[in-house]
């Protein structure tokens, strides 16, 4: 920036920018609450940015050898949503399933064919394509535990995990895993009942897998004997 540059309503739109930040993500932490809710047989395990480092720690710099994106952890979140009582550490057995939940707030960022990058190598925000042209949006993985990816954590499983195809079950070479993934707008979830809608076709998905769920399990026990 020149020596000219208007600072004083730079930063007053980085005040306004961190702002509308805050608002966001009290938005998606609430998203995030309710696909929890809505899943009743699982449970929160452990979230982690999906395309950048964690911040770094309180006795390093952040300004060495760490993308400035690495500071805004919450832009591209991987949640886990493992089986009630079963910890991030602990091995999955076959026949159990889990939800991870991948919201990227802008799909220009992170993109695997963007070029527009800094002297660190992490994206450039100045050369990043125009915000009208990217999206926003949520993906939910629906992942089913069989015999080959069993005795493994949710995260090691998840790590091999190459499937591409949305909304159609694949099953990942390495772990024998069956990965169903669907996308949705975060406008179209957002709204009330578009978190409900979306869960509810994941939920279909499982139960044509076979799946146990918890409102099948209340149904079967009011039926007459």
């Amino acid at each position: 920036m020149t020596n000219d540059h208007n600072w004083k309503t730079t930063l007053a739109d980085v005040r306004r920018a961190y702002r509308l930040i805050a608002a966001y993500h009290t938005q998606t932490h609430h998203l995030l609450r309710e696909i929890e809710t809505l899943f009743p047989e699982l449970a929160f395990a452990n979230w982690e940015p999906y395309a950048t480092a964690r911040p770094p720690s309180a006795r390093k710099r952040p300004w060495d050898d760490k993308w400035t994106w690495d500071g805004l952890p919450y832009h591209n979140t991987l949640t886990y949503f493992l089986p009630n009582g079963t910890s991030q550490s602990q091995p999955l057995k076959a026949g159990d399933w889990f939800i991870l939940a991948r919201l990227d707030s802008d799909s220009a960022v992170f993109h695997e064919d963007n070029v527009a990058t800094d002297d660190t190598g992490g994206p450039d925000p100045s050369k990043l394509m125009r915000v009208e042209e990217a999206v926003s949006d949520l993906t939910l993985h629906a992942v089913i535990v069989k015999e080959q990816s069993s005795e493994r954590t949710a995260q090691d499983i998840w790590q091999w995990e190459q499937t591409k195809e949305v909304d159609v079950w694949e099953t990942c070479e390495e772990t024998e895993a069956q990965v169903f993934s669907s996308t949705r707008l975060l406008e179209d979830v957002f709204p009330e009942g578009g978190i409900e809608d979306f869960v509810k076709s994941i939920r279909a998905e499982l139960r044509e897998k076979g799946v146990a769920l918890e409102e099948d399990a209340r149904q079967d026990d009011t039926q007459p004997a």
